[in-house]
């Protein structure tokens, strides 16, 4: 069903005013999981209610009591990608530079997800595959067993994680798993 010009713009309103978008990724079981939400908190019900219809997306939450000299907060959230990019494509053209930047980063995050391990080493505290942490190891002893600063930043570099990760996982010798 097609958005009246009124509505959508009212919509954008309260979003670059009160909303956000964010995205995260979560370790937990042994798997990195990855989440995008936008999500509006206001004091007011109704233009949280009418967001909700006129997009026809998002779980209402509410009302959340932080203390009694403030007002019960409301909350709308957006969780399912399919909603996000048609929400963000809607109201994009019409938003400030700075809501652009949220939403570009987020969905890009978000898209490059197929580029990054999914294995979260419980171990080790680290996002790297099982394949990546052999490789570390294999590194190690083809002649990076000497742990000076420059080899591990070298290695940092080469696998994005911090020179401490790669000495941790250096230093377990194959007892990563």
């Amino acid at each position: 069903m097609p958005i009246n010009d009124i509505a959508l713009g009212y919509c954008i309103g309260i979003f670059e005013g009160e909303g956000c978008i964010s995205y995260s990724e979560t370790f937990r079981r042994g798997r990195v999981s990855r989440r995008i939400i936008i999500s509006i908190g206001m004091t007011d019900l109704y233009p949280l209610q009418m967001f909700q219809e006129v997009m026809d997306a998002g779980n209402l939450n509410g009302p959340y009591q932080r203390n009694s000299e403030h007002k019960p907060m409301y909350r709308l959230e957006i969780a399912k990608i399919k909603d996000i990019r048609r929400i963000t494509d809607l109201m994009y053209d019409w938003l400030s530079p700075r809501r652009k930047e949220q939403i570009d980063t987020c969905l890009t995050n978000y898209g490059n997800w197929d580029q990054k391990p999914n294995i979260y080493n419980d171990k080790l505290r680290v996002s790297l595959s099982q394949e990546q942490i052999k490789q570390v190891q294999e590194m190690y002893k083809k002649g990076y067993n000497k742990w000076d600063k420059g080899n591990a930043e070298e290695l940092a570099v080469l696998f994005n994680v911090s020179r401490a990760t790669i000495c941790n996982i250096a230093s377990r010798r194959g007892r990563y798993e």
